[in-house]
C-alpha cells in the first residue's frame, strides 16, 4: 500500500487567540510562540454578558497590534479591530492577548489574532 501525504490545507492563513472566563480586571496572557515567521493581518473580540469590554494584543509585551484598543460594545458578536500595526513575527517572537478593561462583570471575554504564514 502506498502512502500519500495529505494536506490539511493548502491556505496559509491560521488564527491564534484566547479565552478568559470571568475576568475581574485587566490581564495579559501569552498564548503563542511563533515557530516561523508570519504577519498579523486582523485582532478580533467577543464578549459574553457584562456591558462592556476592551481588547487588545501585542508581539513580546510591548508591540501592540491595535493602536487604540478594541471596544466590545456588543454582547455575543465577534468584533473586528480594523487595521493593525506591528504586524511582522519572526521565529520565537510571543503573542500576547490583551484584555484591558471590563464593566458590568462578563462571564467571557475572548480574543483572536489571524495571521497569514510568510
Amino acid at each position: 500500500m502506498a502512502w500519500k501525504k495529505i494536506l490539511l490545507s493548502d491556505d496559509a492563513s491560521f488564527s491564534k487567540g484566547g479565552n478568559v472566563l470571568s475576568p475581574d480586571g485587566a490581564i495579559n496572557v501569552i498564548i503563542w510562540r511563533a515557530p516561523f515567521a508570519c504577519t498579523v493581518t486582523a485582532v478580533k473580540g467577543y464578549r459574553v454578558g457584562g456591558t462592556g469590554a476592551t481588547v487588545n494584543a501585542r508581539k513580546n509585551g510591548t508591540d501592540e497590534h491595535l493602536s487604540s484598543d478594541l471596544s466590545l460594545t456588543s454582547a455575543d458578536t465577534w468584533m473586528d479591530g480594523g487595521a493593525v500595526q506591528n504586524t511582522l513575527y519572526s521565529t520565537d517572537d510571543k503573542l500576547e492577548i490583551m484584555i484591558t478593561s471590563i464593566e458590568g462583570n462578563p462571564t467571557q471575554v475572548a480574543v483572536q489574532v489571524d495571521f497569514e504564514r510568510s
